[in-house]
């Protein structure tokens, strides 16, 4: 699996279990991307409401290339 390093932002809440945050992180072309999910999915560290923010993340993901109009995964 690859990994896209991200920005945790801000706590969003306490439910569901084990809590919701934010996490910004920017594409090859600049562009800035939001997500809002559950803690762990950003994050192997607790993370609470009392944390200091912005933290360093991780988004797991596939990196699909483009060329002529035919897709390599």
């Amino acid at each position: 699996m690859k990994y896209w390093r991200c920005t945790i932002t801000r706590w969003v809440g306490d439910d569901p279990q084990p809590g919701i945050v934010e996490a910004r992180a920017r594409d090859a072309d600049g562009r800035e991307w939001v997500f809002v999910d559950k803690s762990a999915i950003f994050s192997a560290e607790p993370l609470t409401s009392a944390t200091e923010y912005p933290v360093g993340g991780i988004i797991g993901c596939e990196v699909i290339l483009e060329e002529s109009g035919v897709s390599h995964v």
